[in-house]
């Protein structure tokens, strides 16, 4: 079975991965990382690994019901995988909202990177966190 690529507009085979998309998915990463490691910190670095911000992580998780907030309010769908507690306004910026509820939001890992990289807005990361989730 075939299938077009979003990408390269060509087809390939359903589970074949096409190396255009790699090749975009690399280079990107390597951005994202590259400003990760400008931005880091001791002072960051060492945050993440307190027990303050594992606590607040887990607080945050439990408030957004253990799920993407960008998938289930404005995608319609669930998604418990691969979940990260994103800092709206980074650590670099802004180190007194470390622990900030109104700053924190989970994220699954296709909606952290987009948001890192401010394909996500905070003011639309900051309108998510003031819905309330309800599944029914």
């Amino acid at each position: 079975m075939l299938k077009t690529c979003p990408t390269c507009g060509k087809l390939h085979r359903i589970n074949e991965v096409c190396p255009v998309q790699q090749q975009h998915r690399i280079e990107y990463l390597k951005r994202v990382n590259q400003k990760r490691k400008a931005e880091r910190n001791s002072e960051a670095d060492h945050f993440r690994n307190t027990k303050k911000w594992q606590r607040k992580r887990k607080q945050i998780l439990s408030r957004d019901l253990c799920m993407c907030r960008v998938c289930f309010l404005l995608e319609n769908k669930i998604t418990t995988g691969s979940l990260n507690v994103h800092h709206i306004e980074p650590l670099s910026n802004n180190f007194d909202k470390r622990l900030d509820d109104k700053n924190l939001i989970t994220l699954c890992r296709f909606h952290h990177e987009k948001a890192e990289s401010g394909e996500i807005s905070a003011d639309t990361l900051r309108g998510l966190i003031k819905m309330k989730l309800k599944i029914t």
